[in-house]
């Protein structure tokens, strides 16, 4: 993991930011419905798009990270990230992504399209493996700029607990520890298993000291009541 940076990014970017996020939300009603039913359905809908679309963000960002869980637990201690649709500042922050990608060519991660990040703003991913945390100052009036010291500050010890040099901030008693054990899955000697399973209706074979038994509910049942095809 490396350093912190807290850049600006002033300048129109309306273009590339249209490009990145086209096309437009469409509404399913009326933009001047007055009914109830109309806008609760198209809020449960918008719900629902921003869920899957943060379930592949925590995907990114676990990738991001190497599959840390220290990573993970340290980033995450913050209030969740609420809605990002007309968020003040957003436009900074999707032009830096742009930025990374266009000028460095590396990938960066929006921690708005996450549920689990919630420190700063932006994770690059370097080429070497190294990680750059950024803070996106949208504004530079002086409380922007305390707020945003506040936050890499924060940063900084969060990053101390994910090396292990430091406790968790907020839990001075619980300090981040990383196993040196390798697990071990069989992922791909059960797989075979649960296709035997499901072929017909139960399976059972051992797996390196194990003896690991598979019972297909809907094939054994099919199997004693085929009149129930």
């Amino acid at each position: 993991m490396q350093g912190l940076k807290a850049p600006d990014w002033p300048g129109d970017h309306t273009t590339e930011i249209a490009a990145l996020v086209a096309p437009p939300w469409q509404l399913s009603c009326p933009s001047d419905s007055s009914r109830e039913e109309d806008w609760r359905l198209e809020r449960h809908v918008a719900e629902r798009v921003i869920r899957q679309l943060r379930a592949v963000g925590d995907v990114l960002a676990w990738r991001v990270y190497n599959y840390d869980r220290r990573a993970i637990v340290a980033l995450s201690r913050n209030d969740p990230s609420g809605p990002f649709v007309g968020k003040e500042g957003l436009d900074y922050e999707l032009g830096k992504v742009i930025e990374i990608k266009s000028k460095e060519g590396n990938f960066a991660l929006l921690h708005d399209l996450t549920s689990v990040l919630r420190v700063l703003d932006v994770t690059e991913l370097r080429p070497d493996g190294s990680r750059m945390l950024r803070e996106v100052k949208s504004s530079t009036t002086a409380s922007a700029t305390t707020k945003a010291r506040r936050q890499l500050k924060q940063a900084e010890r969060l990053l101390d607990a994910i090396d292990g040099s430091q406790p968790l901030p907020g839990n001075e008693a619980t300090q981040l520890w990383r196993s040196r054990t390798q697990l071990r899955t069989h992922v791909r000697d059960v797989s075979p298993l649960l296709d035997r399973a499901e072929k017909d209706g139960y399976a059972a074979a051992r797996i390196s000291d194990r003896v690991i038994s598979v019972l297909h509910l809907l094939t054994a049942a099919r199997d004693a009541h085929p009149e129930a095809k």
